[in-house]
Formats: structure tokens, C-alpha cells, sequence
């Protein structure tokens, strides 16, 4: 799915790649003058886990944030960006059933 990039303009990829009781794993990737590592707990809450997993209502519950960034070769020969965010809670997500 395409997102707004965490600056606020233009736009870049990114998919959900496994969510976990205590863990969250997105991949992130485009082209940006601003890269797309982001590594402060309060944005990637808002950029990333608000969107990917909706069980998740404050960024206090983010023990960890892990990156993995690098570039790969498109089809069209540019070096497009991949970021790859491990996101690690302190507790599972609080069930709010009746």
C-alpha cells in the first residue's frame, strides 16, 4: 500500500510483514530525499504501528525499535531504498471484549 512518508509529502510502499502478540514487522520502501529510517518510538508509533496494527493505542507500549535498512536494484536500474521495522511491545495488546 502506498502511505504518506513520515516528513509529511510524497509517498512511498509499505506492507505489513508479521504481527505478533509482542512484535510488530512492516517493510518499507521507495525513493525519498529524506530516507526511511526513522528510529524515534513517538513517530514510528504514528507513521507505522497507528496503520498496521490498530490494537495498539499509545506509544509507550513500544519497548524497541529495530531497523534494517539497504538498497536493492529496481527493473528500471535505480537503487530503491528498503526499510525493514521491527517493532517490539512491552506487553501484548489489551483485549477490550465485552
Amino acid at each position: 500500500m502506498k502511505i504518506k512518508h513520515f516528513q509529511g509529502y510524497g509517498s512511498v510502499n509499505a506492507k505489513r510483514e508479521a504481527l505478533y502478540d509482542d512484535a510488530l514487522v512492516v517493510h518499507v520502501w521507495g525513493l525519498h530525499e529524506y530516507g526511511l529510517e526513522l528510529n524515534d518510538e513517538y513517530d514510528v508509533f504514528n507513521w507505522l504501528v497507528r496503520r498496521f496494527d490498530k490494537r495498539r493505542t499509545d506509544y509507550s507500549e513500544i519497548a524497541e525499535v529495530t531497523t534494517k535498512d539497504y538498497y536493492e536494484r529496481d527493473s528500471k536500474g535505480l537503487d530503491v531504498e528498503h526499510c525493514l521495522y521491527y517493532i517490539r511491545f512491552r506487553h501484548p495488546p489489551v483485549c477490550k471484549c465485552a
